[in-house]
């Protein structure tokens, strides 16, 4: 290799590059059905953080963890995403953002497994086709007409039972407890800054609309519901002093959503 050549790939790799110490080692696509994930490899465990500032837009940053020999850009291999990137973490921090936006909104979650961390997307099944309709052949005029099966229960439907304060380390954990798991989309929105959670399907069990705000940077909490039925969806509101830095853990009774330092 010549020294020039030398020279300009040492520079592409440093556009993407965090110091040494722990690195992303692989990303992968996977496809289960319907369900899609995306696999993000590290040499070592590592704390991340993911945040959507718009519903269709998803980073996963890495603080302190550098993209290794990743790639800038990774052409998606399902048509529910439309770019998936790797960049410096903004402001000059040693780190590695993953950004991923998807052609429009998909349920997704963000979880962690040993030295991988998954961004699993789960569109919602289609529809099956209605059964084209069968001529009748009556047997006897007495023949009574089978009962109408009753319509299976829609599985995001759920209760919010109660919101607790609680402090992990230097964050703070607001705990959403519910009568099982439950479906749920998040998004930030600025001017003022909040974060918003949706439940599709769910109810508030709670009477009280506002919530303490637990300390800074959140300012206080606000729930409520809107669409009707089934369609119908609880909603949680956090309002925040300053763009803060946050990730959600699932659980079979709930979530909790834990914030860091304002950025």
């Amino acid at each position: 290799m010549s020294v020039l050549a030398a020279v300009l790939a040492a520079g592409l790799a440093a556009e993407i590059d965090a110091p040494a110490g722990a690195v992303l080692t692989r990303l992968r696509q996977e496809s289960l059905g319907p369900t899609f994930r995306l696999v993000v490899e590290l040499d070592t465990p590592a704390e991340f953080s993911y945040q959507s500032p718009e519903p269709a837009l998803v980073r996963i940053d890495f603080p302190g963890v550098g993209a290794g020999s990743l790639p800038a850009r990774v052409v998606p291999e399902r048509p529910e995403i439309a770019s998936i990137g790797l960049s410096p973490l903004p402001g000059g921090r040693p780190g590695t953002r993953l950004e991923v936006r998807l052609a429009a909104f998909v349920p997704y979650r963000v979880v962690s497994e040993g030295r991988s961390v998954m961004l699993i997307l789960e569109p919602a099944a289609a529809p099956a086709a209605a059964p084209r309709p069968v001529p009748t052949v009556v047997a006897s005029p007495r023949a009574a007409p089978a009962p109408a099966a009753a319509p299976a229960p829609r599985s995001g439907a759920g209760r919010v039972l109660s919101l607790a304060w609680s402090t992990r380390g230097p964050e703070r954990a607001l705990s959403v407890q519910t009568d099982g798991p439950l479906r749920y989309r998040d998004f930030v929105m600025a001017h003022p800054d909040r974060l918003v959670v949706d439940f599709p399907g769910a109810t508030f069990v709670p009477r009280a609309r506002f919530l303490p705000s637990g300390g800074a940077p959140v300012r206080r909490v606000r729930v409520g519901h809107y669409g009707e039925g089934e369609d119908g969806v609880a909603r949680l509101v956090v309002d925040l002093s300053a763009p803060t830095p946050y990730h959600i853990v699932a659980g079979e009774a709930g979530v909790t959503i834990l914030f860091g330092a304002a950025r």
